[in-house]
């Protein structure tokens, strides 16, 4: 009674595995995805905390490091 069981767990892993391997050719994936960088936001957020706070402790320390990035033309 044991053989057929094991007989059906076979099939079933084979079916799994050739279902997967087929899905690879239409499985949709990229490595690097087309990213539009014109614009980008950043929202911090410090809870608990005053708006003071979070612009001197937060912030201001982002913006300091994206004044070193190259090639950022303006900050608002």
């Amino acid at each position: 009674m044991l053989i057929p069981t094991k007989k059906l767990a076979v099939v079933f892993t084979v079916f799994i595995i050739l279902l997967g391997l087929s899905s690879l050719q239409s499985i949709q994936r990229d490595k690097f995805p087309n990213v539009d960088l014109e614009k980008m936001t950043i929202n911090t957020a410090y809870p608990g905390a005053s708006p003071e706070d979070v612009e001197l402790n937060v912030t201001n320390k982002i913006e300091e490091e994206l004044k070193g990035i190259i090639g950022i033309k303006k900050y608002v």
